[in-house]
C-alpha cells in the first residue's frame, strides 16, 4: 500500500521562497524516472495545469526546465512568463462549445537564443508551430513530450535547427516509448501516445481527463508494488507461483524461441444446437462479449455472471443474428453488426452495463478502434462474397468525421484491419489476384499516404490464401509482436499460433515467424488481446461429420433408415465406392491431417490409403480410378499441387 499526502495544486509565477531540488528531465541522472515517481509527479503536474486551465490560463511553455521537483518530492510548474489569460473562469473550457474560451492567436514562431518566443523549440505543439489559434490542449501536447522524456530519457523530437524541429513536430512520429523502455507499463505508453496526437481533436481534451487516466494507472500499479514487496520477503518460490498463475500471459522481456506452454481456460460452453458465433475480450480483461443464435452476451470473468443484451426496440423478441466486434479502448462498450439475409453492412454499438444495440450507420464494415484517439477503422465498397472492401476509412466511433484514407489501385480487398499499439499505423489482410495467382499478405501503412509495408508474405502465412475469411485474424501486441494462426499445407484450418516481432514505428517484420504452440485436434479462429498484451482470447472449433449408409429400394424408390458408418469423432466425408460396391471411400482428418480411407460395409475399422491430401481440392472417383491432389512440401507455393491416382479393381486399391 502506498501512503502519502497530496498537496493542493498551485501555480507559482516566481521562484521566491522555492528551493528546487531538480527539474523533471534530470531527476534521475539522465535515466528514465522510476515508474512510481513518474506517475506521482505527472499527477501533480496535471493538477497544476487543470487549476490554471480552469482559470482560463494556458502556460504555452511547458518543458522540463519549467517543472521542478522540490526537496520534499513535490512537482511544481513554474515560469508562467508566456502564460495568457483566455477569459473568465470556466469549467473544463474544451468540454462544450458554449464555454470554450477565445483561442490565443499565435503569429510568430521565430526562436530566440533563449527559446522563449511563444514557446520552446522541441516542446511546441503542432498548432504552435503552424501559428494557429491556441487553446489549453497545446499545454497537454507539450506535457506529453515531457512525459515521453521522463519515461525514456530521450527527446521525442530531435533537431539542430528551428526548421528541423518544426518539420519533426509536424511530420514525424516519435519512436514508440516501449521500444526505448520495454518495461514501461502499456497503459502509460497509451497515455503518452494519446497526449502526443498531432490532431488536437484526438488528443486529451482537458488536463482533468489526462489526470483521470494517470490516477487509474496509479491504482493499477498499487497491486504490483504489493506483490513485489511480498515476493522479496517470501523468496523465489512466491515469484514462481505468480508466474504459473498468469494464465495466458504472453509478455516476455527477452526472446524465447520455440513452442511455449500457454495455459488455456474455457470461457464459453455452447451446444451444437446453439453454436458459438463470435466474441472478444475487453481491453481491461474484465469482460468477454460473444454471440450465439440466442443473442449477444456479456460475461464478467471474475464472477462468471452472464447478461444477455435485449433486442433493439421494434425488432420483437426473436433473436437476431449478431457478430461481435472490437471493444472501445476504455472497455465501456463494443461494436456489433447485424447478420442480415440480404447483402448489407451495418454498424451498431452496445454500451455497458448492457443496453440494447444502438445503430450508428449503414454501408460500412467496422473492424477496430484505435488504442489512442478513439478512431474507428472500417472498409467500404464491399465484395460480399469475401467480406472485404477496397476502401479504408477512419471515423469517430459515433460515425462522424468520416474520411477515406486509402483506396486500392488494383482489385485488392482489405479485411481484418487493426491498429498498431501506438495508434499511428493500421495493419490489414490484403487479398488480391496477380496474373491469375491468388495472393494474401498482411501489410501495414500509416494514415498520411506513405507506401504500404509488407509485414508477412503469403509464404510466411502458409496457406492463409485458401482459408475462410473468419480465419484470417491476427493481433498486434504492445511489445511489438504480431500473433496469428497458421495452418500446415493441406490442412483445412489453422491449428497453431505463430509470432513475429514487428517494428511498431515502420510496420516491418524484424525476424522470421516462429511457431509458439504445438496444438492438435481443433481449429483456431478469432484472436483478440487485452490492452497490456498479457491475455489472448481465441475461438476453438472442433467438429464431427460422420458418414451414414442406407439401403435403396429401386422398386419403391425410397431409402431405408440410415445407419452410422464411421464411428470415430472426426470429419469423414464420403467420396465414392470401389467398383464392387463393397468398400466406401471417404476423406477424413482423423490422424492429424487429411487423408483418404476405405472401409468395407459391415466393418468397423477403416484402412488409410493416402496421406497428406490437399484438403478443399477436388477428389473424384471415375469407376476404377481415384484421383486426388496431394500436398507436397517441395512444390513451389505459386504452382498447382501434383495430381495422383489409385486404381480400384475388384475391391483392391493400388497406385498407378
Amino acid at each position: 500500500m502506498l501512503l502519502g499526502i497530496r498537496s493542493k495544486s498551485c501555480i507559482r509565477v516566481s521562484k521566491a521562497d522555492f528551493h528546487a531540488k531538480s527539474n523533471a528531465s534530470t531527476a534521475s541522472g539522465g535515466k528514465p524516472l522510476p515508474i512510481d515517481d513518474l506517475v506521482r509527479f505527472a499527477i501533480q503536474i496535471t493538477d497544476a495545469l487543470d487549476a490554471a486551465h480552469r482559470l482560463g490560463i494556458i502556460h504555452r511553455d511547458i518543458k522540463p526546465s519549467n517543472i521542478f521537483i522540490a526537496a520534499r518530492g513535490e512537482a511544481k510548474v513554474l515560469n508562467f512568463g508566456l502564460a495568457k489569460q483566455l477569459g473568465p473562469k470556466t469549467p473544463d473550457p474544451l468540454t462544450t462549445a458554449e464555454t470554450a474560451p477565445e483561442p490565443v492567436p499565435v503569429s510568430n514562431i521565430t526562436l530566440t537564443l533563449t527559446g522563449v518566443a511563444m514557446g520552446t523549440a522541441g516542446y511546441m505543439s503542432p498548432e504552435q508551430v503552424r501559428g494557429e489559434a491556441l487553446d489549453t490542449r497545446t499545454d497537454l501536447f507539450s506535457f506529453g513530450l515531457v512525459l515521453y522524456e521522463m519515461a525514456t530519457a530521450k527527446r521525442a523530437f530531435a533537431g539542430e535547427t528551428g526548421p528541423s524541429l518544426k518539420d519533426a513536430i509536424l511530420q514525424k512520429t516519435p519512436i514508440p516509448t516501449r521500444e526505448l523502455a520495454p518495461r514501461l507499463p502499456a497503459k502509460l505508453a497509451m497515455i503518452i501516445n494519446k497526449a502526443l496526437q498531432k490532431d488536437r481533436e484526438a488528443r486529451y481534451q482537458s488536463a482533468s481527463e489526462l489526470r483521470a487516466d494517470l490516477e487509474a494507472l496509479r491504482q493499477d500499479l498499487a497491486p504490483t508494488r504489493r506483490l513485489r514487496k511480498w515476493a522479496i520477503a517470501a523468496g523465489c518460490a512466491a515469484l514462481a507461483l505468480a508466474v504459473a498463475m498468469a494464465g495466458l500471459a504472453l509478455h516476455r522481456p527477452k526472446r524465447a524461441a520455440g513452442v511455449r506452454l500457454l495455459k488455456q481456460r474455457q470461457l464459453t460452453t455452447n451446444s451444437s444446437e446453439n453454436p458459438y458465433r463470435s466474441g472478444t475480450i475487453s481491453p481491461d480483461g474484465k469482460y468477454i462479449a460473444y454471440s450465439d443464435p440466442m443473442g449477444v452476451h456479456i460475461k464478467v470473468l471474475a464472477t462468471g455472471s452472464l447478461t444477455t443484451i435485449p433486442q433493439p426496440e421494434g425488432f420483437g423478441s426473436k433473436p437476431l443474428g449478431w457478430e461481435v466486434g472490437s471493444w472501445l479502448p476504455d472497455s465501456s462498450g463494443f461494436m456489433v453488426s447485424q447478420d442480415t439475409v440480404t447483402p448489407s453492412l451495418n454498424y451498431w454499438m452496445v454500451t455497458l452495463p448492457g443496453g440494447p444495440p444502438r445503430k450508428i450507420r449503414d454501408d460500412i464494415n467496422p473492424w477496430s478502434y484505435s488504442p489512442v484517439g478513439s478512431w474507428l477503422v472500417a472498409t467500404m465498397n464491399e465484395d460480399f462474397s469475401t467480406l472485404g472492401g477496397s476502401e479504408i476509412w477512419i471515423m469517430k466511433p459515433d460515425g462522424s468525421q468520416a474520411r477515406k484514407v486509402y483506396e486500392a489501385e488494383d482489385k485488392s480487398l482489405f479485411r481484418w484491419i487493426t491498429w498498431s499499439p501506438d495508434g499511428q499505423r493500421v495493419a490489414y489482410v490484403r487479398d488480391r489476384s496477380i496474373s491469375g495467382y491468388h495472393e494474401v499478405t498482411i501489410e501495414s501503412r500509416d494514415l498520411r499516404g506513405a507506401s504500404p509495408v509488407t509485414m508477412l508474405s503469403s509464404l510466411a502465412l502458409r496457406g492463409l490464401d485458401s482459408l475462410e475469411v473468419g480465419e484470417q485474424t491476427f493481433v498486434w501486441l504492445p511489445d511489438g509482436r504480431v500473433i496469428y494462426p497458421r495452418g500446415e499445407p493441406g490442412a483445412n484450418c489453422p491449428a497453431n499460433l505463430v509470432e513475429v516481432r514487428v517494428n511498431s514505428h515502420t510496420g516491418a517484420a524484424q525476424e522470421e515467424p516462429t511457431q509458439i504452440t504445438n496444438w492438435a485436434g481443433f481449429c483456431v479462429f478469432g484472436l483478440a488481446a487485452t490492452a497490456d498484451g498479457k491475455q489472448l482470447i481465441l475461438s476453438r472449433q472442433t467438429g464431427e461429420v460422420p458418414a451414414f449408409v442406407a439401403e435403396y429400394d429401386s422398386v419403391a424408390h425410397r431409402l431405408s433408415e440410415p445407419s452410422r458408418f464411421t464411428l470415430t469423432e472426426d470429419w469423414s466425408v464420403p467420396i465414392g465406392w470401389t467398383p464392387d460396391s463393397k468398400t466406401v471411400l471417404f476423406d477424413s482428418n482423423r490422424e492429424n491431417g487429411w487423408g483418404i480411407y476405405g472401409q468395407k460395409l459391415g466393418a468397423s475399422i477403416s484402412e488409410r490409403l493416402v496421406t497428406n491430401v490437399q484438403s478443399g481440392k477436388s477428389i473424384a472417383v471415375s469407376y476404377d480410378s481415384l484421383f486426388y491432389f496431394r500436398s507436397d512440401s517441395s512444390n513451389p507455393p505459386d504452382t498447382s499441387p501434383p495430381l495422383y491416382a489409385f486404381l480400384c479393381r475388384e475391391g483392391h486399391l493400388s497406385r498407378y
